[in-house]
C-alpha cells in the first residue's frame, strides 16, 4: 500500500510517500531518500531497521526497490525533490 501526498513549498516542489509493505516482493520507489519508520525493510537488498535512512548520491531522484524483510512488515517514508 502506498500513501502519497504532495508538499508545495515556496521555493519549489517536494513530494513525500509512506510505503507500507508486508510482502518480500517489494515496490520500486523513485526519490531522493528513504527513512525506515517501522519494522524492517530491505532497500536495494540491504536490510535496514527502524530509524535507518538511505540517501541518494545525487540530487536527481533514483529508483529504490523496497520490500519487507523476511518475517517482518515495512513502513518507510520516501521523499523526492
Amino acid at each position: 500500500m502506498l500513501h502519497y501526498s504532495d508538499l508545495r513549498l515556496l521555493t519549489g516542489f517536494m513530494s513525500a510517500a509512506f510505503i507500507d509493505i508486508t510482502s518480500s516482493e517489494g515496490f520500486v520507489y523513485l526519490g531522493n531518500y528513504l527513512l525506515v519508520v517501522k519494522g524492517s525493510c530491505d532497500i536495494e537488498g540491504v536490510t535496514l531497521a527502524k530509524d535507518w535512512m538511505v540517501v541518494g548520491k545525487t540530487v536527481e531522484p533514483s529508483p529504490y526497490k523496497v520490500a519487507a524483510s523476511q518475517g517482518s512488515s515495512c513502513l518507510a517514508m520516501g521523499v523526492s525533490f
